[in-house]
Order: structure tokens, then C-alpha cells, then sequence
């Protein structure tokens, strides 16, 4: 996988299935960039090594901090995969279609039973229906340190497979450096493909980056 942006001579190429760092010294260069994958635009591309775009197959955190593990997406993808699961597993999908049934048949004869009106209910019911009306989530361990949060976010990413590459931005100023190399050990260990946008002014020495100086672009 591969980035670009009007400033560069030539495309980067993204380490595959591990981290790479960008530390870019000119402040203007990582505001534009920022604001395009913010906006969505076309300024900051994505694409594989046949000149495919793949800027909707990344997702992009600004701030690992104010990342919710159940947006709409997170919980579409992860009720999505519980589906697929199930599906594979007919015996038990129908066991639990039933007894959720069986459930409404309850409700609906007592609320018929104490109310004087005609009452009606959905009679049948997916498995996508009952995952909804039990509210299921993800469960999110109240850390609010920054290296849990990002380990975290990674573990969901691979778990969900929910996206082919993962943009954060300004984690150079939230961890040290022992901190910081614990998660590119975890983007390692776990081939998840990440790119890390930092200011040069934030990143450590001892993190091994590519340097954006303003020479270069």
C-alpha cells in the first residue's frame, strides 16, 4: 500500500502488515493532510501498488482518546461477523429464533390480556433483529491511558477485520517511548498494516520514522 500527496517527489510505500511512522517537520504539509482524510478529499491519497484507491478501506483517528468502540460502523461490522457466525451454526441460529419468539408470544398475550385494544408485533425475527434489541456492544475496559486505549483500538481492528490500514495522528506527543514501541510491536505481532502521522517536533529519537523535512517536499 502506498500514500501520496501534492508536496512529495515520489509516493511513500506503507510497510505491509506493520507500522510506519511519518514525522513531518513542516506543520503546514501535516495540517493539509490531516484536513483531507478529516474531509475525505482528494489531497492525501491511498492506493495499492496498481494505482487502486484504497482511501475507503482505511480509517482514520485523529485523537485514539475520543475513538468510540461502538459507532455505527464498529457495531454494523461487528453484528455482521455474529451473523456470519451463526449462520454456519443452523441449529443453534433456530434455537435462539425460537426462544425469542416463544419470548414476544409472552409479552404480547399479557399485554392483550390487560389492555382492551388489538395489538399486532413482528412475528418473525433474524437474528440481526434480536442482536439489536439486546443492545449489543463492545465492551470498553474504562482505561483512559493512552497505550491501553490504542492496544484496544488494534485489538478491535484485527478482531473485525475493520480495515486494511489504520491512520493515527499525533500519538508521538501522547507516549513515551517504550510506550510507543510497545504498539508497533502490536501492529507487528498482529500484521496490522498503520500508519502513525506525527510532527517531527513530537516523535522520539529512539522510534524508528521516515522524516518529511521541509527540503523534501
Amino acid at each position: 500500500m502506498n500514500i501520496n500527496f501534492p508536496q512529495l517527489e515520489k509516493s511513500i510505500q506503507l510497510n505491509n502488515g506493520g507500522a510506519t511512522i511519518l514525522a513531518i517537520e513542516d506543520e503546514s504539509v501535516l495540517a493539509q493532510i490531516l484536513f483531507s482524510l478529516s474531509r475525505e478529499t482528494d489531497y492525501f491519497k491511498i492506493f495499492d501498488d496498481d494505482y487502486n484507491d484504497y482511501s475507503s478501506r482505511a480509517i482514520f483517528i485523529l485523537n485514539p482518546l475520543d475513538f468510540s468502540v461502538n459507532d455505527r460502523k464498529i457495531t454494523k461490522v461487528l453484528h455482521d461477523k455474529i451473523i456470519l457466525q451463526m449462520n454456519q451454526e443452523i441449529e443453534l441460529k433456530q434455537e435462539i429464533e425460537r426462544d425469542y419468539m416463544r419470548l414476544n408470544d409472552k409479552i404480547y398475550d399479557f399485554v392483550s390480556m390487560n389492555n382492551d385494544l388489538e395489538f399486532s408485533y413482528g412475528e418473525k425475527n433474524t437474528v440481526e433483529d434480536i442482536l439489536k434489541s439486546i443492545k449489543l456492544t463492545i465492551s470498553q475496559d474504562g482505561t483512559s491511558e493512552v497505550l491501553g486505549v490504542l492496544q484496544s483500538i488494534l485489538k478491535i481492528v484485527k478482531e473485525l477485520s475493520l480495515s486494511e490500514l489504520v491512520i493515527f495522528s499525533g500519538v508521538g506527543m501522547l507516549l513515551g517511548e517504550v510506550e510507543y514501541k510497545v504498539v508497533l510491536e502490536q501492529c507487528r505481532l498482529d500484521r496490522l498494516t498503520v500508519l502513525f502521522l506525527e510532527n517531527f517536533r513530537n516523535i522520539n529519537s529512539g522510534i524508528p520514522y521516515i522524516l518529511l523535512d521541509k527540503d523534501f517536499v
